[in-house]
C-alpha cells in the first residue's frame, strides 16, 4: 500500500534513542509493513472504505494495539510503567 507513517513519539524521541540506525531502520520497516497489512485486511472487512480511510483506520488500530503492549512489556522487564 505504500502508506505514509506519522509516529506517535516525536522524532527527536526516536532520534536520542540508544538504538543503532540500523535498528532504527529496521523497525521503521517493520512498523510499515504491519500497518499497511492491517490496513489490507481492514479493506477485505470494509471493501467500501476509500484507501485513505483504510490508512487512518489501521493508523489507529495499531497504535492503540502498542499502547496496550507498551505496559506489559515494561512489567517484565523490571522497568517502572509511569506515563511518558
Amino acid at each position: 500500500m505504500g502508506s505514509t507513517v506519522t509516529y506517535a513519539d516525536p522524532p527527536a524521541t526516536r532520534a536520542a534513542s540508544d538504538a543503532p540506525g540500523s535498528v532504527l531502520a529496521e523497525h521503521a520497516a517493520l512498523h510499515d509493513a504491519v500497518q499497511d497489512r492491517v490496513a489490507e485486511l481492514i479493506g477485505v472487512y470494509n471493501p467500501q472504505l476509500s484507501a485513505d480511510r483504510r490508512t487512518r483506520t489501521a493508523t489507529m488500530a495499531f497504535a492503540l494495539f502498542k499502547a496496550g503492549l507498551e505496559p506489559r512489556i515494561r512489567a517484565r522487564s523490571g522497568r517502572p510503567i509511569s506515563p511518558r
